[in-house]
């Protein structure tokens, strides 16, 4: 009965009778409050589903603001890489869902963020059984797969800070956005291998993300990753077809996905630490899970609009660094507000 029930919210008549209205009353309550109503998100998620992905191209239409106009050169990580290279790589973004920018931050970078990870208490996940659910990570004894580090902490770190401010990284995802970027999320988080057991609560199992209508994240591996270290695995193509089958929200086990999209379809990504990598999540994608030893990884989050799942509205102290980019970028800055 569950499952029937579950089918019959992917129907078309649900669609048309259910899903739709429920999708335009919450665009309506966004455009008014900046918020979406559950109900609405849950609708974006079906109808994602249900239409291939042709409701949340109707959503960025609506929604997302116009592009600023495009500089033949931008200062940042990105600077030095010419526009016929900036292009190949945003051409096989949309082809495969992701493309590896190569090695973009300094050793000195890296270290700092490193010791911000290993001396800033964390939240631990899936949530132990005993002991206390925020720690620090200690890598001679992990006690969870996942530690995530609180966002309000990230931000005010000066290389997230620069990066959030890298004018190369925001032309970069306006290009393969088409829109004006916002800022969704800061994000940064240790994988250990305290279980061999894929954890769903810490990605370890094929997904899509649907948190807005059109996204774009950006990968920077903070330790080396090899395969038996938590490589990002994604899906090639997948955010642009996938059989009928996969067409359906929640987690999918690995065999199911790579009988029915290709074993060769699979691609693990290595790479050293300090490398950026850019990823469509909205294809079938997973952290492996560690063999041994532990990752660390930074991700900054791109979106159209902000509708969708609940977001965080952040205040910032009212820093140099917080008022000129909230007043020389609001779209991008818009879930940040300067106390």
């Amino acid at each position: 009965m569950k499952t029937l029930v579950r089918e019959l919210t992917y129907s078309r008549p649900f669609a048309w009778f259910v899903l739709w209205p429920a999708l335009w009353m919450g665009v309506m309550v966004f455009r008014r409050t900046g918020r979406t109503p559950w109900f609405a998100y849950w609708a974006m998620r079906r109808l994602y589903c249900i239409t291939r992905g042709r409701s949340n191209r109707w959503l960025v239409r609506l929604l997302a603001a116009p592009p600023e106009a495009a500089s033949p050169s931008v200062a940042g990580l990105l600077a030095t890489v010419g526009e016929a290279e900036r292009d190949a790589a945003l051409d096989s973004l949309r082809r495969d869902g992701f493309v590896v920018l190569g090695r973009r931050l300094t050793d000195a970078q890296i270290e700092s963020l490193i010791e911000f990870a290993r001396s800033t208490p964390a939240r631990l996940m899936p949530t132990p059984s005993d002991g206390p659910v925020i720690d620090r990570f200690d890598s001679k004894r992990p006690r969870a797969i996942k530690y995530d580090l609180p966002e309000p902490a990230l931000i005010e770190h000066p290389v997230v800070q620069e990066l959030l401010a890298d004018r190369s990284l925001r032309d970069f995802a306006r290009r393969y956005l088409g829109c004006e970027p916002i800022n969704d999320l800061v994000a940064m988080w240790w994988s250990t291998a305290h279980s061999s057991a894929a954890s769903s609560e810490a990605a370890q199992l094929y997904h899509f993300d649907m948190d807005r209508p059109q996204f774009l994240k950006l990968f920077f591996y903070l330790t080396d990753v090899t395969s038996d270290t938590g490589p990002h695995c994604y899906i090639r193509a997948s955010h642009r077809e996938r059989p009928a089958a996969l067409w359906r929200d929640g987690r999918h086990q690995d065999e199911e996905v790579l009988r029915l999209h290709g074993a060769d379809s699979e691609v693990e990504i290595t790479a050293p630490r300090g490398t950026l990598i850019a990823v469509d999540t909205s294809g079938f994608h997973k952290g492996k899970p560690l063999a041994r030893g532990h990752r660390l990884i930074l991700q900054l989050e791109y979106t159209s609009a902000l509708f969708g799942q609940e977001y965080a509205r952040i205040r910032v102290p009212p820093s140099e660094f917080w008022r000129a980019e909230r007043e020389a970028n609001p779209v991008f800055m818009a879930r940040f507000s300067v106390a």
